[in-house]
Formats: structure tokens, sequence, C-alpha cells
């Protein structure tokens, strides 16, 4: 048993969507994550959950990143180096190759969260659970294709 499924029972793969990556047939989801110890465990557990992932270590790759592969999602922290979670999820709002890519801002700081409405989908305070994040990407990709 890997530790994913140890950790995060029951979690079912993500269904694929149509934006979901040609080479993986996945949802790819931008985790940005500054911890890296975080980061593989967040990658694991999405990546068991059935999505593909593309990683950045802060939120100037991130943008990077963003404007270089076919995201489906964005997972990221709010307390990142340069770029933090808050202004990552602004800029992606509002530009129009990534305008509409759902958001999840996770978060050890709840203040100021009132003012992320209009640009992070969902916020989740830290600690969070993995089937938490896992459930709110699933909802936000399940909305976005009713969208489409």
């Amino acid at each position: 048993m890997s530790i994913a499924n140890h950790i995060v029972p029951g979690i079912t793969p993500a269904p694929p969507l149509n934006g979901a990556s040609a080479a993986t047939g996945r949802p790819t989801i931008l985790l940005v994550e500054d911890d890296s110890a975080m980061r593989r465990y967040l990658s694991v557990v999405l990546q068991r959950a059935g999505f593909a992932i593309v990683a950045a270590g802060d939120g100037m790759e991130a943008v990077e990143l963003a404007m270089t592969h076919s995201i489906d999602a964005v997972v990221t922290d709010g307390m990142l180096p340069g770029l933090d979670g808050r202004e990552l999820c602004r800029y992606l709002r509002q530009h129009p190759a990534t305008s509409h890519v759902p958001t999840v801002l996770l978060s050890g700081l709840t203040t100021g969260i009132a003012e992320t409405r209009g640009y992070v989908d969902t916020f989740i305070p830290k600690p969070a659970a993995a089937a938490e994040i896992v459930h709110s990407v699933k909802s936000l990709l399940h909305k976005a294709a009713l969208a489409a």
C-alpha cells in the first residue's frame, strides 16, 4: 500500500476533462508550494487521486509554468517567496489565458480572506486534510466542466 493510499483512503481518481493533459488523459493541476516535503506529499496525494501534476516552488515559477503548460486547476500555498499565493491567483484570474482556471488557496493565515473573493475559488485553512484538498479540486473541476 502506498503512503498516499494509507493517509488518504477512499480517494477515487478524477475523471478526465476536456482540458485534460493529452499525454495522460488526466486533469493537470499546477501545485505551488515552497516547502519541498509538503510539495512532494501533495503531489503524491493528487497523483493518487488521478491528477497530473506540474509543480512550482514559488509564485514566479508558477506564473511561468501556467503560461507554458495547459493546466486545469491551481492549488497554491498562500505564503510563498516573491509572488505570494494570493497575488498569484489574482494574476492568473486577470490573464486571458488562465482566467478560467479554478484556484484553491491553502493558508495558515485567515486575515484578508475576504479580499480574495473574485480570484480565489476555494480557501482552505492549514493544516488541511488531503481529502479536503482533493474534494475541493474535484468539485471545482466538475463546476468548470458544467460551465464549459
